[in-house]
């Protein structure tokens, strides 16, 4: 699946998606992720520059399908505040959540 992706990168001496995000550039794993998780790819670009988000997209591994783990990612908990429009959609996010928290 990534091996196109990965040739273009196959040169260069750091190839983490931390490194690509705090040079400010977009990787194809990123705007994957994006899509799937329904986000702009800027705000994943964002997260894992800021170490927030990662994207396990080793380089040995080309056909691995790139996933985000986060906190408002589908890989992680299920309650996202920056994603609820509503403050109804948040009050009844946080009933669910907060039996889970004790």
């Amino acid at each position: 699946m990534r091996t196109p992706w990965l040739a273009k990168r196959q040169n260069h001496k750091n190839v983490s998606q931390l490194h690509y995000a705090r040079q400010g550039m977009i990787t194809e794993e990123m705007a994957y992720v994006a899509e799937r998780e329904g986000l702009p790819a800027e705000l994943i670009r964002t997260e894992v520059g800021r170490g927030r988000m990662i994207i396990p997209a080793n380089i040995n591994h080309p056909n691995l399908e790139p996933m985000a783990i986060e906190f408002c990612s589908m890989c992680g908990p299920k309650f996202c505040p920056m994603q609820t429009k509503l403050e109804e959609e948040a009050l009844r996010e946080l009933e669910e959540v907060l039996p889970q928290l004790k």
